[in-house]
């Protein structure tokens, strides 16, 4: 499972990866787990760069996209809810996602600063391949 969210701007954006939730959805109908960051199946970061959401949606190419910077997750508490899409085929589905208390480690010039990100909760984002 691949979700996404950027700012207002397209600039910043935040994507958290959490390996096989959405087929587990499936599989079990239904997917419900928390996680503790540093996980191997999970991977949270913060992004800078410019028109990134055209990073993640990948049907119409974009020259001017790119990423300046990324920081990933050194602590925290991911918890996600994925819910299987009967009408769709597998692995579509509706994810709900929760981060609590979560540390990023970024780098500014030679310095490295701990960025903290209290709650963030996204509900009902489509997750699976989707085409067109």
């Amino acid at each position: 499972m691949f979700i996404y969210a950027t700012s207002g701007d397209d600039a910043m954006s935040l994507t958290v990866e959490w390996r096989g939730a959405a087929s587990a959805a499936w599989d079990a109908d239904g997917f419900h787990g928390t996680k503790q960051i540093p996980d191997g199946e999970l991977d949270v970061t913060l992004n800078v760069g410019q028109q990134l959401s055209t990073l993640y949606c990948t049907d119409i190419g974009n020259t001017q996209a790119r990423v300046d910077g990324t920081a990933h997750a050194r602590s925290g508490t991911v918890e996600v809810k994925v819910t299987p899409d009967a009408a769709a085929s597998k692995p579509v589905g509706h994810a709900d996602i929760a981060l609590h208390d979560v540390v990023f480690e970024v780098l500014q010039g030679t310095t490295v600063e701990h960025w903290r990100v209290d709650d963030v909760v996204l509900q009902n984002i489509s997750v699976g391949w989707f085409a067109g």
